[in-house]
């Protein structure tokens, strides 16, 4: 028969109908299931099921206001980007993790999303210009120290440098399970396998589907799919219907508070924490893991994308200027104020200084290859009466101190006994301590220097108690 489509779908309807009513065995007929949400679906040790249903039911959506789906007020539409994650020359591996920060930002009105162009409060439908993207790209820049003191579950790799699913996934699932982060926009979710780097996204909510515990996220490789996170029987964490990580199972997971973050960062839109950030971000050196050293430096892990290696940010303390990079492989480089440097061998001799006090413009000034150039004299910081000095050994090229003693404090000296130190003018401590009416202003010590002249006079009293003249 040559039925049009609509006769058909009415044709199976009423045939499946009368087969079950019959109680015949069906045979050759599937149900889709795309929109039941609340299915449960098998997966193999591995990526997602590729079923049609699965599929249908993820792939099928667009992004939806709140007005439309007021049970689920942070998921895709108004308050995400509709732009994939994205590389250009301030990170040339991806901007997830100040993508996740700041839609939450906005959301939770950490920052002013109409200075971006915003109307409402509405992100998704903002292109990707520049100034949509630049604080972006200025979150993605502030992670290290800041990123770790807002973690609140999980994140094994990032406190422990090492990574532990089985811990995390439990730590996460307790914070959230109580439903009360469901769809507020305030957890950032990082994830991350080990020597292929992190990646963060938006916490959405905890759902039990079919038995299965579920993590619900945004991930902005993906902007118009919601995906979630789930553990299989073996004990691996895996990101399903779509992921980031392709088959590979999840290493490390984290939740971090976004509000804590901005309580720790700040609002960089505000022209007040500019200086802050800058003094920040020039005090930071990016690199794949294991490949440099930075001397006197913390070492944090960061979140970028997924790929075949992990990145770190080394913080250098904000007092120092100088500081020695030594590379640990051949064509080690890095990244500092969005310029790349590098080393071509890495011999155990070869090492570089870098200026972060200098120009953000690439030249010598800012970064200096060495090679055994040591250049060390004696450096000397003269004590004072009340401050220790200091003796280094100090190289002249790098600041390398190879030896340094402290000089102990001279001390005051008063040897005309008038009360004062001879260096500093300081009065000392034994007149000032000293409770002698000679020491005293007023009435008294002049009674006091009337009886003295007659003292004087039979050659008495010249000397006080406190070893100086009177005065």
């Amino acid at each position: 028969m040559n039925l049009k489509n609509g006769s058909k779908k009415l044709f199976s309807f009423l045939l499946v109908a009368v087969l079950l009513l019959t109680g015949a065995p069906i045979s050759g007929f599937s149900l889709s299931l795309a929109a039941d949400s609340s299915a449960e679906y098998s997966f193999r040790d591995g990526a997602q099921n590729d079923s049609s249903a699965e599929t249908a039911l993820f792939e099928n959506l667009s992004p939806q206001s709140t007005a439309d789906n007021a049970a689920n007020v942070y998921n895709l539409g108004e308050e995400t980007y509709s732009f994939k994650n994205f590389v250009d020359a301030d990170s040339s591996t991806g901007h997830c993790f100040g993508m996740s920060m700041t839609s939450s930002g906005y959301f939770l009105k950490k920052l002013d999303a109409s200075k971006i162009g915003s109307k409402n409060g509405n992100i998704y439908k903002l292109k990707k210009t520049k100034t949509v993207t630049e604080p972006i790209c200025r979150y993605q820049k502030l992670q290290g120290s800041k990123a770790a003191a807002a973690i609140v579950a999980g994140g094994s790799a990032y406190k422990r440098g090492k990574s532990n699913i089985s811990s995390d996934w439990k730590s996460v699932i307790n914070y959230v399970k109580s439903h009360k982060y469901d769809n507020k926009g305030n957890l950032q979710l990082s994830v991350r396998i080990d020597g292929k780097g992190g990646h963060s996204m938006n916490f959405l909510r905890y759902a039990v589907v079919g038995g299965q515990e579920r993590i619900y996220a945004y991930d902005n490789n993906f902007p118009d799919v919601e995906t979630y996170f789930y553990q299989n029987p073996n004990g691996s964490v895996y990101q399903a219907p779509k992921s980031s990580f392709g088959i590979d199972a999840i290493g490390c997971i984290t939740l971090r508070s976004v509000t804590k973050y901005f309580e720790t960062v700040g609002n960089i839109l505000n022209s007040s924490n500019e200086a802050s950030v800058e003094n920040y971000i020039s005090h930071t050196v990016v690199a794949e893991k294991g490949t440099i050293e930075v001397s006197g430096a913390a070492e944090y892990l960061i979140d970028s994308e997924v790929e075949e290696t992990d990145f770190v940010v080394f913080e250098i303390p904000e007092e120092v200027s100088l500081v020695t990079i030594t590379p640990l492989v051949d064509g080690a480089d890095f990244e500092y104020l969005d310029n790349d440097y590098g080393f071509e061998k890495a011999d155990g001799e070869t090492t570089g200084i870098l200026n972060v006090s200098a120009s953000s413009e690439k030249n010598d000034s800012v970064f200096k290859i060495v090679k055994d150039e040591h250049k060390y004299e004696t450096v000397i910081t003269e004590p004072t009466c009340t401050a220790d000095g200091l003796k280094e050994i100090k190289c002249s090229v790098c600041g390398d101190v190879k030896s340094s003693e402290v000089i102990a404090a001279t001390g005051h000296t008063d040897e005309n006994r008038d009360g004062k130190c001879d260096v500093c003018g300081e009065i000392t401590d034994s007149v000032k301590n000293c409770s002698c009416p000679c020491h005293k202003e007023g009435i008294v010590h002049f009674l006091f220097k009337v009886i003295l002249v007659f003292r004087k006079m039979i050659g008495k009293g010249k000397i006080c108690k406190c070893g100086v003249y009177h005065y």
